[in-house]
């Protein structure tokens, strides 16, 4: 709009503002209707606002009705069923690498200027803020760093110590905590970047309830004498009285229902196995089976176990929305009924110990597995009422998973998106280039109704995907 025309508009403006002021004077009403305006003086710039408490009644309806129909014949409102609609906001994901955070538009693909970071060596876990607004990266060597997904700039690093494994960051976002299995478990308070230590060396496996009031420690023996967990009050950091369950090999992983009432670990119990001059011995008839392990928060004790089994091997655990039912990853997929403790069914598949993707709806079951060679990773759907085995979802993919921080828990190497409606898959492939296999990390969008492949970003150094 040209000054020109902002003039005719403002002397329309005290124009019809005069004749309309003079209707409310001979309606015994205030003139203040539009402070700064005096009428009938065409040419004057629009004045100052009146100032923020000044008396001032309100004009009669009237009055502003036809103020706004002529503000709306000039052009100064646009009605918004007439205004262009707004570029709807991109959802980003974010590949965590060494020393950079790449957002992702997940609609199109394409990836956008990297947030830079002090790299303090390779990246071994990262977490995203309950609020979207930060990642938290935990680096080889030691260090914490946070990266503003608002403004793309980093803190300062905070040191933490150890090889870390595992973020997790409380509800509220203003503490993280940092598994770091060799040492223990580094608290972090993210509001003042100072880090404090619990000292656990053989802390495992961590996780935290909804309300971060709890955090549940994990500590894992190689054979024969059992495991424990140890609550932890986050208010205080106190450490709870440990419970010990029979659990006892290391493949063993623990998570908190959604309703926080009760924590499962599931993991193997040796029978007939011990220890003897640091080298296990087995006896006659000695087997290993496969249990999940209830805590009640409540009271601090295990609960009956429910037994999945001889020989299988035991995944990471999810649930369906409801918080009823547990899924176990693993050879094979096992779906607990929560109310009941008891198996509802397994789906044998070649999956690996991955934890099971849940779709929004609960209705379908995505578990990521490792094909015999060539190495392939296929990502297999099953119907989650029955466990029946509907095949790969998405074409199996040549190269094995990416391994970012192959002890993590929630390192499995595929995720759905908010609406279920697409899988991102993580994969190492394998590229020739002069004579020679290169490692060829990707990140790709599949369609879970289709198996078609959206788009593909290949990454050098590959990452922590974090949708």
């Amino acid at each position: 709009m040209t000054p020109g025309e902002l003039s005719r508009i403002e002397d329309t403006l005290r124009r019809a503002y005069g004749d309309v002021l003079e209707s409310v004077r001979r309606e015994g009403s205030s003139p203040e209707l539009m402070p700064g305006i005096r009428p009938g003086r065409p040419g004057r710039r629009l004045g100052r606002p009146g100032r923020a408490g000044s008396g001032r009644r309100l004009v009669p309806v009237a009055a502003a009705a036809a103020v706004a129909v002529i503000a709306l014949v000039a052009g100064l409102i646009v009605p918004g069923a007439l205004r262009p609609a707004a570029a709807p906001a991109a959802h980003l994901g974010y590949v965590v690498t060494t020393g950079a955070v790449i957002p992702v538009d997940l609609a199109t693909g394409v990836a956008q200027p990297a947030f830079t970071f002090p790299a303090r060596g390779g990246t071994q876990a990262a977490a995203m803020a309950p609020s979207g607004h930060a990642i938290y990266v935990a680096t080889y060597r030691g260090y914490l760093v946070t990266v503003s997904t608002v403004t793309g700039k980093a803190g300062l690093p905070i040191r933490i110590g150890g090889h870390a494994t595992q973020v997790v960051v409380n509800p509220d976002g203003s503490t993280a905590y940092v598994l770091e299995p060799s040492r223990g478990v580094a608290v972090v308070d993210l509001v003042t970047n100072t880090a404090s230590f619990i000292k656990m060396p053989s802390a495992w496996s961590l996780a935290l309830t909804p309300d971060g009031r709890t955090l549940y420690v994990l500590h894992t023996t190689p054979c024969c004498t059992g495991s424990t967990v140890t609550p932890v009050d986050t208010s205080t950091l106190k450490l709870l009285p440990p419970v010990h369950i029979q659990i006892d090999l290391a493949s063993s992983y623990i998570a908190v229902a959604p309703d926080g009432k009760t924590a499962y670990v599931v993991g193997e119990e040796s029978h007939g196995y011990k220890v003897v001059n640091s080298r296990i011995q087995s006896s006659k008839g000695s087997f290993v089976t496969t249990a999940l392990v209830p805590i009640s928060a409540a009271t601090n004790t295990a609960l009956t176990p429910v037994q999945l089994g001889r020989g299988e091997l035991a995944g990471p655990i999810s649930f369906s929305p409801d918080g009823r039912v547990a899924y176990i990853g693993g050879m094979p997929v096992t779906a607990i009924n929560l109310d009941t403790g008891t198996v509802s069914w397994t789906a044998r598949s070649p999956v690996s110990g991955y934890a099971p993707l849940v779709s929004p709806d609960g209705r379908t079951i995505y578990a990521v597995g490792v094909s015999p060679a060539p190495i392939e990773t296929p990502v297999y759907r099953i119907r989650a009422a029955t466990g029946a085995l509907q095949g790969p979802v998405i074409p199996k993919v040549p190269g094995s998973p990416l391994f970012t921080v192959p002890w993590n828990n929630d390192d499995t190497p595929a995720d759905l998106g908010p609406d279920g409606t697409t899988l991102y898959a993580e994969t190492m492939g394998w590229v020739r280039a002069q004579g020679h296999l290169v490692a060829d990390a990707r990140l790709e969008a599949v369609e879970t109704a289709t198996g078609r492949v959206d788009w593909v970003i290949h990454l050098p150094d590959g990452g922590v995907f974090l949708p």
